[in-house]
């Protein structure tokens, strides 16, 4: 017999209620974990365009030099490694938390960012402009017109950006790479920009500023492939490709050993 006051009904929609939860729950969670976690590879994007830029500016004073463009890059990357609102808080971030993102990387050859200089490329250093530089470097005030591309600066900033944000992480890198096949090399994914081509400083003949994510077919793809991203998969590390291009005018003399093949 019924207990007095019971509802039959009432009981019924308690059970459909807890099974609808059930449902329901687990779904919201990983919609609200891949919120936080875009939100944070917006972010990551967003410093990767300032990134190139700093590397670019770094690029036109010290004659295109690859490590002082490196660096550049990495400071202006920090925010999305670690805290960086007060002087303390970023020395912290630079001398541990990146050494510490270099170690978790080093067993799989994964590098942080990588600069390349598309232009000026090797085949700009013409007899006509570097006969009185001995061939190995332009005049970056040479006002010829041959030397106007030559003294472009233009390169290209690839970040890998770890994903921190539990489930989403492996879920994202899982459903971006699966939905592209061929992706996994780093160069430019055609066709995917974030955001469009601006000009600085007069400069037009090259994009200025260019962000998309990666795609396949960069002769100079640094051969990242599926499998070495499989390899940090499986210890819990899971990136995210993020690449722009820059252009300014050089501001020093560009170096034959600096430019692009």
């Amino acid at each position: 017999m019924r207990a007095p006051g019971q509802n039959p009904r009432a009981n019924g929609e308690s059970g459909q209620a807890v099974v609808e939860a059930a449902i329901v729950l687990p779904a919201m969670t990983f919609l609200v974990l891949a919120i936080l976690q875009l939100t944070m590879v917006q972010h990551a994007r967003i410093m990767t365009e300032y990134a190139a830029f700093c590397a670019a500016r770094a690029g036109i004073v010290y004659n295109a030099d690859n490590d002082a463009m490196v660096q550049a890059t990495t400071v202006a990357l920090l925010p999305t490694i670690g805290r960086t609102d007060t002087l303390r808080t970023w020395a912290t971030t630079y001398a541990v938390d990146l050494t510490r993102e270099k170690a978790r990387r080093l067993p799989f050859r994964l590098p942080i960012v990588r600069v390349t200089v598309l232009s000026p490329r090797a085949a700009d250093f013409t007899p006509q402009l570097t006969r009185h530089l001995g061939g190995q470097e332009i005049d970056f005030d040479d006002i010829r017109t041959a030397a106007d591309k030559a003294n472009r600066l233009q390169i290209k900033v690839t970040y890998l950006y770890r994903m921190r944000i539990p489930f989403a992480n492996w879920m994202l890198q899982a459903i971006f790479f699966a939905s592209r096949p061929g992706t996994y090399l780093l160069d430019t994914w055609n066709g995917w920009d974030l955001t469009q081509a601006r000009e600085i400083g007069g400069v037009n003949a090259l994009p200025i500023a260019q962000t998309s994510y990666l795609g396949s077919g960069d002769p100079d793809a640094p051969g990242i492939v599926a499998a070495a991203l499989a390899g940090p998969g499986r210890g819990g590390g899971y990136y995210f490709p993020l690449q722009d291009t820059y252009t300014m005018r050089m501001q020093s003399n560009a170096f034959l050993n600096n430019a692009g093949q």
